[in-house]
Order: structure tokens, then sequence, then C-alpha cells
């Protein structure tokens, strides 16, 4: 899963439902230390830190998509100009399976820009934490096609009380330019107003100049990790 465009701020995109009920169901995931971002398997989750985002402004196309909302206000349809549909919803435990055929499309360079490692099987941690969701400290969202998932995007607490969450979010090359990266954290932000989070926080790789696009362009603080310099600290505050 790779690219995102965020363009469609400027549509009907932007304007799509905000302060839905929300299923708040998705895997637990943690920031690695600096060893594990070094090439060692860590605990995180599927949709840890922020995923590579906006292809280069000369690439950029606009798209119009239209937002239906279904009726039990748990998901919304997406359905694009040129006529596919897509469907924006809680994450499930059943999910497993097609999250893992949707890693498996991820390239090793994509895997590594999300994890800080490289890997070609979803990690026994991250399927653990899929099948036992935890909605007091957690929610997450998929984007499905046809029964596959194309983009996931998480937040996490540590306790349940906690007043912060780390965030995270890959969206799929094959569903690149039409905005859905920039959905899914209008989502994980009105989640994290609804929730009365104080702010959102992730770790993105300097090089990861796509992410790090969407992120400043959704109004996120980034500066450097005073540990690592190939590291960025992106914040929300919701």
């Amino acid at each position: 899963m790779g690219n995102v465009l965020c363009n469609e701020h400027q549509n009907g995109l932007r304007a799509a439902v905000h302060g839905q009920k929300l299923l708040a169901l998705t895997f637990h995931h943690n920031r690695p230390d600096r060893a594990t971002r070094h090439g060692h398997e860590d605990r995180t989750a599927f949709a840890r830190n922020g995923s590579s985002g906006l292809p280069q402004k000369s690439r950029r196309r606009k798209h119009r998509v239209v937002v239906n909302i279904q009726a039990d206000q748990h998901s919304e349809t997406i359905r694009l100009d040129d006529g596919r549909t897509f469907l924006l919803r809680a994450m499930r435990p059943e999910d497993l399976a097609a999250l893992r055929r949707a890693f498996l499309r991820l390239t090793a360079e994509e895997i590594e820009y999300r994890f800080f490692y490289r890997s070609r099987e979803l990690p026994a941690s991250v399927q653990a934490q899929v099948r036992e969701l935890d909605p007091a400290r957690d929610a997450a969202f998929v984007l499905e096609d046809g029964g596959e998932i194309r983009a996931v995007a998480d937040l996490h607490a540590e306790q349940p009380d906690s007043r912060d969450a780390e965030f995270g979010l890959i969206v799929g090359k094959a569903i690149s330019g039409h905005g859905f990266g920039w959905r899914l954290m209008q989502r994980l932000l009105d989640e994290a107003k609804r929730r009365g989070l104080t702010a959102l926080h992730g770790s993105v790789r300097a090089d990861n100049s796509r992410m790090l696009e969407l992120c400043h362009d959704l109004g996120a603080s980034i500066t450097s990790d005073p540990d690592d310099p190939g590291v960025r600290d992106v914040r929300f505050v919701p």
C-alpha cells in the first residue's frame, strides 16, 4: 500500500460527515525504541507511524469525490466520478486475512517507511492485536474495495484514560490520487476530538516527504527527533 493524494481538501471530500458515532475497533501498537527502528521486529501494528503520502505536486490530479453516509452511521461509502465505490468503516477482527493480503502488496521500501524495518510477513504480534481489539484505547478504520483492504488508519492510546495517542496511516498505490489519505486522517482527528484527546503523534522518516507534506497540509506540527536526525516527530492537536 502506498501513495496518497490530499488535494481534494478543496472539494466535497473535505466536507464529509463529522461527529459520527464510530466503532472504535483497532489493533494495538507502540512507538518503537531506537534499536527497533533500525531493523528489528517491533510490537507496532499494521498502520504505525504514517505512510508514504503525496505524489509530487507536478503529478497531482483532481478528482470529484462523492461521499454517501450509510444509514447505520458507522461507515461511509465513497464513490468516485469514474464509478468505483469504496467503503470506509471500522476495522473488525475478521479483517485479519485481508490485512495479511494487503501487507503482501507492500514493497520493501513501503514497509520500511511504515515500520522502520523490512519484513515480508505481517508480524505475529500485530496479528494478535487484530484478534484482540481494545475499543477503550484504540480506533481504526479501513477502506474496503471488493473484500480487499486498500487503506488503514488507526490511533492507539497507551492507557484508556490517556490524553494523547499515536496514529498510523497506509493507503494503497492502486487508489492513490483520490484524497483517501486526507479523508482517513480526518476520521482519526474527528475520533480523537470525540474522545477528548489533546494530541495525536507519530514518527515519520525524514525522507518520507510525501507523508510529511500530508501532515503539514492537515495542520500538524513537525519537528526533528532530538535522538535521531533521520526521523521527524509529527503532532496533531485535534
